[in-house]
Parts: structure tokens; C-alpha cells; sequence
């Protein structure tokens, strides 16, 4: 028999131990070969968190004129460099969520050392969010799958086998080295959703609240989750978990009423761009297209085929079709300079679940295992090369560029990922659904 404590550590994850420690490692990979903010909006996400923190505003025409005098506070590798404000008159032009997030840290490490730079503790309080958010959804998936008492422990394997599948072959895991709002978006969604299963409904919504203060696109995630949390637990406690939600929208109102005198005002007007050209771009495009840097989680979609949908399938259904929706209709659907499709990135877990129900009808076929074990390891060369080299697949991420770059690595991560994705595959295809002793056996 198994002890309470291992059976508590089953809940959450059901894969043996060496496979947690193993994907610690692999998450930490993007970071670790450059542990340092790369670029884009990092250094101004940066610089607004040390205004927070030691400032106590967020009025940044000052701290871009330090950073230009050698203030480490954008990052190390922007001191000393005049960085080009991003301010829309004299408002930060991003959304302030992830700045508050993390100005306790660097509230924290400043009164260690005065004067470092922010980019180890940022970068380390992404990893470990987007670490517990892919814990916390491997365990979720495995309980989507449960049917039964009778195979819930080989369910619960599935769910965390796609899950792991899902990450690592996703640009999910690159990002999660970044400062971006992305990461934190997804993450506090996930466990925002992992604390409503348990009940604990006041942490939930306070997740919940957190997601939606990421961005003001995390709405997209957030409403099929209340209206799926009404769905499967009652509109009493879905009521509850609204509760944080709408008190960031109240703060959001709030605020923009006594700053620009509209209640709605987002940090960015919205511009239309050309929907058809952006839906092509984020399926299709060498540098952005889903395609070439998550080709398992685009044919994972099959699954949602595979049976009857319920109140989780509907929410993870909206909340990718209406996150995809509006990122090609925004005018700037590759979201700048970044690596692959950033912009689509908090809506890229909601395809594990379609994914996890096609991994768990491979039990009986070797040859869809092979496939999906493919298909993972073709989207985890891609992020491998990426890991292995995070600055130069920042701002070259086109994937042909990427595979052709260093040979032997990609060759190497071909067959490390192909390698692990069969094993994972494997423990499902072989996973023995426990049946009831006849009687009269002994």
C-alpha cells in the first residue's frame, strides 16, 4: 500500500518523481543558457516594477533618463543605453498588472542590494509561476479525463503525459524564461482554475483578478471560465469567483476615469488590421505560424472530435477560438519583435485538453502514438534551438533559420524529444485499466 503522503503527491502528479525532476530541468533551460531580460517590452515591464517598488509611482520620464545615466533598473544589459519610452503622452503604454506582480521582488532585492539589476529575480519568479501553472495543469487534465474509480490512475498519467507533451513542444516553454505579460497571463489562469476545483474559491478569484490585470485580452479566458465554473459548480460559487475579476474592472474603471476621463480606455487602442492575413500569418508563418512552433497542439485539436464535449471543452474551445480571433485582427498580429506567436500564448493551453483526449485513445494505437510522439518532437527541436539559443531566436525566429543554424543541436534535440515523447506515450499505450476480480478467485 502506498503512504498518505505519496497518494496526496498522486493527486497532483501521477507521473513517477524523476519525471517532475526532469521537466524542472528542462524549464529551466531557456533561462539558464542566458539568464538575462533579451529585449522587446522586458526592460519597460522592468523599469515600471523598480518604479513601483522604489519610486512609488508609475511615472517612468525619469527612470528613462537613469537608466540612460547607467541605472541597471531595465535590465543590466540596458544600462547606460537610452532606451525609447514607452509612453502614450505620460501613461505607460502597457498594462501595470505584472509591474505591481513583481515590485515586492524587487522591492525585496533592492533593499538587499541597492543598485542590481532586476533580471535574475524577474526571471525567477516567471519560472517558478509557469512552473506551478504546468504542475497545477497536468493535474487538471488527468481529472478531465477521469471517467471512472476504475481508471482514474491511468487517466490521471494521460492528462499529465499531454500536458508535458503540450509544454515542451509549445512555445509555452520557451516564454517562460520572459518578462512578458504572456506567461503570467496563462499561468495565474491555470491555477486560477486548479483552485476552483478544490473549492477554494477565494484564491481563485483572486487569480482570476490577477489574470485579467496581465492584460486586457486575458477577459478572453476568464468569461469561458466563470461561465463554465456556472455551469459545473453553480452560479453561487461561479458568483464568488467573479468577485475578483470585477474588482480589478472596478479598479481598471476607476483609474481610467480620473487619468483620461473614459471608463473602457484600454492601454492600447484597439486597430484593425487585416483578419485574414493575420489568421494565415498565426498558422502558417515560418516566424509566427502555430504549424511550425506547435504542430502537436494544432493536429491535438483532432481530439475535441474524439467524444461528447463538456462545460470544459466549451470554455477551452472559446477561449482559443476568441483569443485567435482578435490577435489577427489586431493590426500588429506578430506582436513586434518576439520569438513565434506571442501574442496567441495565453491561449495555447486550453489546446491540451482537446490534446490530452487524443493522447488517451492512443492506449490502443501504437501507430497514433508514433504519430503524436512525432509531432511532439518536431515542436520540441524548435523550442530546444530556441533554449539553447534565447537571444538570436528572440529576434530571428524564423524556423527554418532555427533548424539550419547548428546542426548537430538540432539533430540532438530531435532525437532527446522524440525520445522522450515515445517513453511518455509509452507509459499510457500501456497503462491497464484495473478490473474487478471474478468471483470465487482467489
Amino acid at each position: 500500500m502506498r503512504s498518505l503522503a505519496a497518494e496526496r503527491m498522486a493527486v497532483w502528479w501521477p507521473l513517477p518523481r524523476r519525471w517532475l525532476l526532469l521537466a524542472l530541468l528542462l524549464h529551466l533551460l531557456p533561462f539558464a543558457t542566458r539568464p538575462a531580460l533579451i529585449g522587446g517590452d522586458e526592460p519597460h515591464y522592468a523599469l515600471m516594477a523598480h518604479s513601483l517598488a522604489i519610486g512609488h509611482d508609475a511615472d517612468l520620464r525619469d527612470d528613462y533618463a537613469a537608466v540612460a545615466a547607467g541605472s541597471a533598473a531595465a535590465g543590466r544589459k540596458r544600462a547606460g543605453e537610452r532606451l525609447e519610452p514607452h509612453l502614450r503622452g505620460e501613461r505607460f503604454a502597457h498594462p501595470l498588472g505584472v509591474p505591481l506582480l513583481a515590485a515586492p521582488l524587487v522591492a525585496l532585492q533592492q533593499a538587499v542590494r541597492p543598485g542590481s539589476a532586476p533580471d535574475l529575480p524577474l526571471g525567477l519568479l516567471g519560472l517558478t509561476l509557469t512552473f506551478a501553472g504546468l504542475v497545477a495543469g497536468c493535474g487538471l487534465l488527468g481529472r478531465a479525463l477521469a471517467r471512472s474509480e476504475i481508471n482514474a490512475e491511468a487517466d490521471a498519467e494521460a492528462g499529465a503525459v499531454a500536458g508535458l507533451l503540450a509544454y515542451f513542444s509549445s512555445p509555452l516553454w520557451f516564454y517562460s524564461r520572459t518578462f512578458f505579460t504572456e506567461p503570467y497571463g496563462w499561468s495565474l489562469c491555470v491555477l486560477a482554475i486548479a483552485a476552483a476545483t478544490r473549492r477554494r474559491l477565494v484564491v481563485a478569484a483572486i487569480l482570476l483578478g490577477a489574470t485579467v490585470a496581465t492584460k486586457e485580452t486575458a477577459a478572453l479566458l476568464v468569461v469561458p471560465v466563470l461561465l463554465a465554473a456556472a455551469v459545473t459548480l453553480g452560479l453561487r460559487r461561479a458568483a464568488v469567483l467573479a468577485l475578483g475579476p470585477l474588482a480589478f474592472l472596478a479598479l481598471f474603471v476607476a483609474r481610467n476615469l480620473a487619468t483620461v476621463g473614459q471608463p473602457f480606455a484600454t492601454f492600447q487602442p484597439f486597430q484593425l488590421g487585416s483578419p485574414l492575413r493575420g489568421a494565415v500569418g498565426l498558422l502558417v508563418a515560418p516566424d509566427r505560424g502555430l504549424l511550425w512552433f506547435a504542430p502537436l497542439l494544432v493536429v491535438g485539436m483532432v481530439g475535441w472530435w474524439a467524444r461528447r464535449w463538456t462545460a470544459l471543452d466549451g470554455a477551452a474551445a472559446a477561449a482559443f477560438v476568441g483569443y485567435f480571433a482578435v490577435t489577427a485582427a489586431w493590426i500588429d498580429w506578430r506582436g513586434g519583435a518576439c520569438y513565434g506567436p506571442r501574442l496567441l500564448v495565453p491561449a495555447l493551453p486550453a489546446l491540451a485538453l482537446p490534446l490530452a483526449r487524443l493522447v488517451a485513445r492512443t492506449r490502443s494505437s501504437p501507430r497514433w502514438r508514433a504519430a503524436l510522439a512525432a509531432l511532439a518532437a518536431a515542436g520540441f527541436t524548435v523550442g530546444w534551438c530556441a533554449a539553447l539559443d534565447p537571444v538570436s531566436s528572440f529576434w530571428d525566429s524564423r524556423v527554418p533559420h532555427l533548424l539550419a543554424k547548428n546542426a548537430p543541436v538540432t539533430l540532438l534535440g530531435l532525437a532527446f524529444g522524440g525520445w522522450l515523447a515515445w517513453r511518455a506515450l509509452q507509459r499510457v499505450g500501456v497503462a491497464e485499466v484495473a478490473l474487478p476480480a471474478p468471483p470465487g478467485n482467489a
